[in-house]
């Protein structure tokens, strides 16, 4: 779909598919097509602008927000449908406003308080407060202080049981050398006690106890895995 940052032809090939989100999808009344559609989006999101990821975002409130909320009016066309692929997307529009992103967090965090709501939601609550962005700027990362209190509820869960708990996190506590994003020492320490009773104690630690900015999050992901399956 595109060739990567860097290429000299990433930012054109971007622009030609962005051509593509005003027409919309033909066979609307498909669910596989929806989810195909917002994957398309995700795989794509770390090129577009923020003007863009807004877009993105505007057109899938209306779903996202929990049910018994009005503040987002459905969007034009067809009823969208692939809610769990719009979590996954909303999470990677790293571009967006903090504050949007605040939104779409509380939002998940108010479903999840429902046992219907799928857990891989925490994943998506621990990309959007990620302390390392994949793509993103800096500047754009959720303050700690709120960041914290999804923490919070994280280490309120059974790790064993929610499976992407121990991913988001990491995500939130991990440490970046950055005073401005880093969270207090006692939540990475009670992160690395859930860690440690896990059986990961090196491993949770080699995450949180230097700033970890060069660290790819990819490996923190795998690591994470690795840490369940011990």
């Amino acid at each position: 779909m595109r060739p990567g940052f860097g290429h000299p032809l990433d930012e054109w090939r971007v622009e030609q598919l962005w051509t593509l989100f005003d027409q919309g999808i033909q066979y609307s009344n498909e669910s596989q097509i929806w989810s195909e559609w917002w994957t398309l989006w995700r795989r794509a999101a770390g090129g577009l602008s923020e003007a863009a990821q807004l877009r993105l975002l505007d057109d899938m409130t209306f779903v996202l927000q929990p049910p018994g909320t009005s503040r987002y009016r459905k969007a034009a066309g067809a009823a969208r449908a692939g809610y769990e692929d719009m979590v996954r997307l909303a999470a990677s529009l790293e571009r967006l406003p903090v504050e949007r992103k605040i939104e779409v967090a509380e939002w998940l965090l108010t479903r999840l308080k429902k046992p219907s709501e799928n857990v891989q939601s925490w994943w998506a609550v621990g990309r959007i407060g990620a302390r390392q962005p994949f793509y993103g700027s800096a500047h754009g990362v959720v303050p700690p202080d709120i960041a914290a209190t999804w923490l919070d509820a994280i280490l309120g869960l059974d790790w064993k049981k929610i499976d992407p708990a121990a991913f988001a996190a990491v995500q939130i506590a991990r440490m970046t050398g950055d005073r401005s994003r880093d969270l207090p020492d006692d939540a990475r320490a009670a992160v690395i006690q859930r860690l440690e009773t896990m059986g990961r104690r090196r491993r949770g630690s080699r995450w949180f106890g230097r700033p970890s900015s060069s660290i790819a999050p990819t490996r923190a992901a795998s690591s994470a895995k690795r840490c369940r399956r011990g």
